[in-house]
């Protein structure tokens, strides 16, 4: 009996064993084809190779301004007529408009909608203005345009604080950018999507210019379908937040690894040169130009085509809205750490004694 059980036991200790071996496995596997984790244990795997202290990977610390609605609240409250002023606008046939943006689907309809409602309203007035003739209903309308243009300014950033496809966009996310993953057509949906924002941007900034002339207001062409589409495609997409995440992300991997590299600069003076030239040699080519600059030159590339079109688009954006994109906005110094970090290579391999030609054979 006692037999039986010992031999029981072996034999779920090694099921056990190959369990624990097969999640192993699966974790490394995945660790491997994980680029937060590539990034991550970057400077540890530096730190063996140099024969110094393991480092632990410390990441930027992010303190967002808040995004607050209430200075542009004040866009939703609708202008107050008369009762003989509502008559006086009969024959501009504003009625169902002003029942939409009245009703209770219209009370709590998001900043989008209430943006496309604002453009039709305002090119309705401008027609109706347009088809009067000078008297007290003119002045009227007049007024009303007036107090349009001002509140459609404040209804489209309104919209950058309170619409989530928006906000998203300048908030980083929690995962790094794999091209593997996202594709070259969702950046480029993406960068579509941006390129018509700086169109209704630019749209919005005639509309509500006091200075515009009818031609201009009366020839637009809002389509409020396509709009609300491609704010789909940015509230579905996490290409901008992912590459603000990896910036940021590299940026604290390759300072600290650059760091190291220049404490250990006369690493190959201490009668280990030989030794010393292959380790770095292998892991500058397998490693750094095989595995790191390979993820790096993705998440370049994706910011190179998407930034310069969040740039433009801040231009008619709140203030504390650029400033929040400015706090992530990495781009520069992304780029900066990129080459600082090749340049903490070149010097140690000079040290070294292995040329440039010997290190991109070592791929």
């Amino acid at each position: 009996m006692a037999t039986k059980l010992t031999s029981a036991a072996v034999k779920a200790m090694v099921l056990l064993a190959l369990f624990a071996a097969g999640v192993w496995l699966v974790l490394t596997i995945y660790r491997a084809s994980d680029s937060d984790y590539l990034l991550q244990d970057y400077p540890n795997r530096l730190a063996r190779v140099l024969s110094t202290e393991p480092v632990a990977f410390t990441p930027l610390e992010l303190e967002l301004t808040p995004l607050s609605g209430r200075a542009t609240a004040s866009a939703m409250q609708a202008y107050q007529l008369s009762v003989r002023q509502w008559w006086q606008l009969k024959p501009c046939q504003l009625n169902d408009r002003l029942a939409e943006r009245n009703s209770n689907l219209g009370r709590v309809q998001s900043p989008s909608v209430r943006l496309s409602y604002e453009i039709d309203m305002l090119q309705a007035l401008m027609r109706c203005a347009s088809d009067t003739q000078p008297t007290e209903t003119r002045d009227l309308l007049l007024e009303l345009l007036s107090h349009k243009r001002q509140q459609l300014r404040q209804v489209w950033q309104h919209m950058w604080l309170k619409e989530p496809a928006l906000t998203k966009l300048v908030t980083p996310a929690h995962s790094h950018f794999d091209f593997g993953q996202q594709g070259d057509s969702e950046i480029t949906a993406v960068e579509q999507a941006l390129q018509y924002l700086i169109t209704v941007s630019e749209a919005i900034a005639v509309l509500a210019n006091p200075q515009s002339d009818n031609n201009q207001l009366s020839a637009l062409n809002w389509d409020s379908d396509l709009f609300e589409q491609h704010l789909k495609v940015l509230f579905h997409s996490d290409v901008v937040p992912q590459i603000l995440h990896s910036q940021h992300q590299a940026i604290a991997s390759l300072s600290m690894s650059s760091a190291l590299l220049q404490a250990n600069q006369q690493l190959c003076n201490d009668g280990q040169h030989n030794r010393s030239s292959k380790l770095t040699k292998a892991f500058f080519g397998q490693y750094y130009l095989g595995t790191i600059q390979p993820l790096l030159g993705e998440v370049k590339r994706a910011s190179d085509r998407l930034t310069p079109l969040m740039l433009k688009l801040l231009t008619n954006t709140p203030s504390h809205y650029q400033v929040r994109f400015h706090q992530i906005h990495q781009q520069q110094r992304f780029v900066e750490v990129i080459k600082a970090h090749s340049k903490q290579w070149q010097q140690l391999f000079a040290h070294c004694g292995v040329t440039s030609g010997e290190q991109l054979k070592s791929r």
